[in-house]
């Protein structure tokens, strides 16, 4: 069997742009996925692939005491989060926070979900984000993804179709869950 776990901070479901933190997924997904899987499927335990924000907040459930695992791949994260020099400018800058402080709740990799000024004005201050002069791209929703992941693919290994869909892989995030990673990010630079 092969089971997929969205969790709470999923673009795929109304929770994503809630409040919340890997903590929180780390503490009360992960085992509850675990335990509904091995509950259903009788197993003792499960294999699990998990990348991204998904490998640390699996990891970081296995940590505090989640049970059932026999043995995990993880891509793209680990349980140390290791930022970027970008990703931690914008930590040291509590870039979140800053959103928040201007009642900014959600970010949203499509273009056309922040309305109103703020959206504009987002979608102009990212113009002036520096990147690689091969990974510039005229696209807002790349310049998102960018500002809310760091740079996550390489244009010249993305084909017109994929990069024309990139909107549909990226929706609404937490800005709670960026400023938890902001502060992991932080404290990092503090060791």
């Amino acid at each position: 069997d092969v089971w997929v776990l969205d969790n709470r901070a999923s673009v795929d479901l109304p929770s994503a742009g809630e409040r919340t933190t890997l903590d929180e997924i780390a503490r009360l997904d992960v085992p509850a996925a675990l335990a509904k899987v091995r509950a259903v499927t009788g197993a003792a335990q499960v294999d699990v692939v998990a990348h991204g924000f998904g490998a640390m907040s699996l990891l970081m459930g296995l940590v505090e005491g989640a049970e059932g695992v026999r043995s995990a791949v993880c891509m793209g994260a680990g349980l140390h989060l290791v930022a970027q020099p970008a990703q931690r400018i914008k930590a040291g800058l509590y870039l979140p926070g800053v959103l928040k402080a201007l009642g900014q709740d959600t970010l949203s990799a499509q273009a056309g979900r922040t309305k109103g000024w703020k959206g504009r004005l987002l979608d102009v201050g990212l113009r002036l984000m520096p990147v690689e002069a091969e990974e510039w791209c005229t696209s807002s929703v790349c310049r998102r993804v960018t500002l809310m992941y760091g740079p996550l693919y390489e244009h010249d290994q993305l084909n017109l179709a994929t990069h024309e869909a990139l909107h549909e892989l990226f929706g609404d995030t937490s800005v709670s869950a960026f400023e938890h990673a902001s502060m992991i990010v932080r404290k990092q630079e503090e060791i």
